[in-house]
Formats: C-alpha cells, structure tokens, sequence
C-alpha cells in the first residue's frame, strides 16, 4: 500500500527500519535516564548518610527541636534556601506532606530569622516548622552542597535516604514511607 502526498507515491519504511527506530529511540531515553540517575547519585554522595548530628534547632516561632534521636514517625528534613528556584517549586509538597507527616525545614544560607519569617509569610510557610541556618553550619555538617537536599530521616534517627534537587511528591511520599517501616 502506498500513500501519496501531492501526488508522489510514499512508500511507508519497513518494518525492520521502523524497529531500529524504536530501539534506537529506546536506547536513548535508556541513556538519558541512566545519566540521571546517575547524577543524582553522584550529587548525594557526601550527604550525612550516618544520621544527623546532636543538635538542637530553634524554631522561627521560638520552640526548640532536637535533631537527633529516636523520634515517634519518620522525619522529612528539607534543606533549603529562599534564593532557590528549585526549592519554590517544591512548596507545595512540602505544605502538603506537613499536614500528615513529621517535616523540619531548614532555610539555610537566607539571612535573618527575621528576614527568613517575612519569606516564609510571603510564600505561605509561615506555618511549617522552619529553623534558620543562617551561616550554612548545619548544611556544611550534612554535607549538604546544594539546594533543595531532602533527607529522610527513619524512627530511629538514621538518614534512610537522601535526594539532591527537586523530588517528586509520589517520591518523597514513597522514601517516607520507606523510612517509616
């Protein structure tokens, strides 16, 4: 069967062409996401794996938390910075995962209390819990070198996993649950 486009005949590729097509194509986005994967792999490296250190957080509301130690559900602790483009566009999960799970962010590299308070109203987090790394201490000790870096942290105070850049909501759902078992 041919076709025709302004009255030239087209004759349709092979099937055998038509597959090496789509095994070429499959190849590529194969790569593509093993280059990923990868990446991300490598940008974790050198992420507190051990657990987090004995540190106690002040909160922008004024309350303490412990950092480490045995905790009743798994910890989502979202290293951030309000500078980061990346880290808006997780925001809206991180809203969301406050309302049923254990989240702790920590704005770091951000100036003041204050002026991480003003951020945090302007973006509508005023009402998550939110600790200021002002200097990029806590960051540095986590080995944290870029933003956002989620750790998932399990019951018993071990970083179960750990993701540099922007995490899906069905992935951060996914590690917390995982760290939860």
């Amino acid at each position: 069967m041919t076709a025709t486009t302004q009255g030239d005949p087209v004759t349709p590729p092979p099937p055998e062409a038509r597959r090496k097509k789509w095994l070429g194509l499959a190849r590529d986005i194969g790569i593509g996401v093993a280059i990923v994967i990868g990446v991300q792999w490598w940008r974790g490296l050198g992420v507190a794996s051990e657990g987090l250190p004995t540190a106690t957080l002040t909160l922008l509301d004024g309350s303490e938390v412990a950092l480490s130690g045995p905790r009743e559900r798994p910890l989502l602790l979202q290293m951030e910075a309000s500078w980061c483009g990346v880290c808006r566009m997780e925001d809206a999960t991180i809203r969301e995962l406050a309302e049923d799970h254990d989240v702790l962010v920590v704005t770091s590299q951000s100036g003041s209390a204050d002026e991480v308070r003003r951020f945090a109203e302007e973006h509508d987090l005023d009402h998550l819990r939110i600790a200021v790394d002002q200097d990029g201490r806590l960051a540095s000790t986590l080995g944290v070198s870029a933003f956002p870096t989620t750790l998932f942290v399990d019951r018993d105070g071990a970083v179960s996993d750990a993701e540099v850049g922007y995490t899906s909501w069905l992935g951060m759902r996914a590690r917390l649950a995982w760290a939860g078992l």
